[in-house]
């Protein structure tokens, strides 16, 4: 882990021996490391990794635990806080961010939850910015290839075309449908990919071109 963005106050921080610490826990002990700088694993032994991420802005902590053994591998959670998702600016629509942090709420209880209401904010966001609408989520992804350039189209389309991915969006919003592995992952992260890409990137040349357009000549 190298960069991080603080859950509660939006901060991009580096992780740093006043920010970053590991706990391996087992039945035991306890042994704490900093940075990684040791690695701490017996397979025959069920134990965890506790890290703990303190945010230099807000002074919060946050606090994840995962799988360190060959029994728990693959386990990842959100201790504080309970969720973790990106908080979006207001000029955001808000729909759009409601579904979009609803799939991130459900994403540990239910992936085919998680991923319906992915689907659904990708459409939303699609209608939104770029006033395409069509029968299907697939069909409106399709439309967007005139209008990006070749490198954010080439990371839509290698998601749209992933596994069962592409055959999922041609079907109707909502539906809970079985998914793969990840599935709901690498959709939210394209949802937070556009959100950066578009609205987030707009509002910053809006904000240039005010600047640029009130400055004080004569000043």
């Amino acid at each position: 882990m190298t960069a991080y963005q603080c859950p509660f106050c939006g901060l991009s921080l580096a992780m740093s021996q006043d920010t970053y610490a590991n706990y391996f826990l087992n039945f035991h002990d306890v042994t704490k490391f900093k940075n990684n700088a040791a690695i701490w694993k017996r397979d025959n032994l069920t134990s965890i990794k506790v890290a703990f991420i303190k945010c230099p802005n807000c002074k919060k902590v946050s606090i994840y635990a995962f799988g360190h053994s060959k029994d728990l591998d693959g386990l990842s959670v959100n201790i504080h806080p309970r969720v973790n998702y990106t908080k979006y600016p207001g000029y955001i629509p808000e729909q759009i961010t409601a579904d979009y942090q609803e799939a991130c709420s459900v994403l540990e209880f239910s992936e085919r939850a998680a991923a319906a209401l992915a689907r659904r904010c990708l459409r939303g966001i699609i209608r939104d910015y770029w006033e395409i609408s069509k029968s299907t989520l697939y069909e409106e992804i399709r439309a967007l290839r005139e209008f990006v350039d070749a490198e954010l189209w080439q990371a839509i389309d290698s998601i749209s075309q992933l596994g069962g991915i592409g055959e999922r969006m041609k079907q109707a919003d909502g539906l809970l449908l079985d998914v793969d592995p990840q599935e709901a992952h690498r959709l939210l992260k394209l949802v937070e990919l556009l959100l950066k890409e578009w609205y987030i990137a707009r509002h910053n040349r809006e904000a240039i071109f005010e600047e640029i357009v009130n400055i004080d000549l004569d000043g």
